[in-house]
């Protein structure tokens, strides 16, 4: 019984961190977006504009990106799956 304690606790723990990882995934596009979002407004109207991306970022954004696109494949297995999981 110990060892079924401890699995659902080192399975709550991985979730935990999965949706962590997922919030500052969404968090740092978010912030990319809102950053870039004056350059494109101003492209948008015909003007030009720049966003500067310092470093590794443009790496790290993809990352994100990447994780995010993880995120929304495990969501559409588990609703594929059902509540149970066992399947539909």
């Amino acid at each position: 019984m110990r060892f079924v304690k401890s699995s659902i606790t080192l399975r709550r723990v991985g979730w935990l961190l999965f949706w962590s990882l997922a919030a500052v995934s969404a968090l740092a596009l978010l912030l990319f977006l809102w950053v870039a979002s004056p350059a494109l407004i101003a492209i948008a109207q015909g003007g030009s504009g720049r966003v500067w991306v310092f470093g590794n970022a443009g790496f790290f954004l993809l990352a994100a990106l990447m994780y995010l696109a993880v995120v929304g494949h495990v969501i559409i297995k588990r609703r594929a799956r059902g509540s149970n999981g066992d399947g539909i």
